[in-house]
């Protein structure tokens, strides 16, 4: 095989190459009003297991650090890829799975990865108290993307899920 030709393979069958840039664009969020109402439903069904004097704090608390992010933004940064999720999340790094400082829009110090899996962008963001995973699910043809999000935390009786339905703006 001639180097040009391996060297194509190469790049075809690399995700952090091959697969960003044809997810990268602006994406819309599809209905909010749903989309707060599939949240706050996520969010009771975890605080409803919890004690009357602490419903009231994580009830607010997740809430306000789960926005229903309006817009989401994928860019190639070089070998870097920039995922922005609204206001709250900019994450410029590799697609490899390392670990790299965040600090994210409430002034929390995370640290955060991403990776691909097919057509799915896993993105952590960790503390000594929670995890989100965030699963930017990309359709086949590209038009749209489930946007997934779950929340551990030991102080919780059990995890925060959702999902949120979004469209190609650009």
């Amino acid at each position: 095989m001639s180097r040009s030709l391996l060297a194509l393979a190469l790049v075809v069958a690399s995700p952090t190459l091959a697969q960003a840039p044809t997810h990268e664009g602006r994406w819309v969020v599809v209905d909010a009003s749903r989309a707060g109402q599939a949240r706050d439903a996520a969010v009771e069904a975890v605080v409803e297991d919890m004690n009357f004097i602490a419903r009231p704090i994580a009830r607010r608390r997740l809430r306000e650090g789960l926005p229903i992010h309006q817009a989401i933004e994928l860019r190639r940064d070089g070998e870097r890829l920039r995922v922005k999720v609204g206001t709250f999340y900019d994450l410029v790094a590799p697609v490899d799975d390392s670990r790299h400082p965040i600090t994210d829009a409430l002034g929390t110090e995370l640290s955060a990865r991403q990776r691909w899996d097919g057509h799915t962008l896993i993105q952590r963001y960790s503390n000594e108290d929670a995890t989100l995973t965030l699963k930017l699910r990309f359709s086949e043809d590209g038009s749209t993307l489930r946007f997934e999000t779950r929340i551990h935390a030991e102080r919780l009786p059990s995890d925060v899920v959702f999902s949120v339905a979004y469209r190609r703006a650009s």
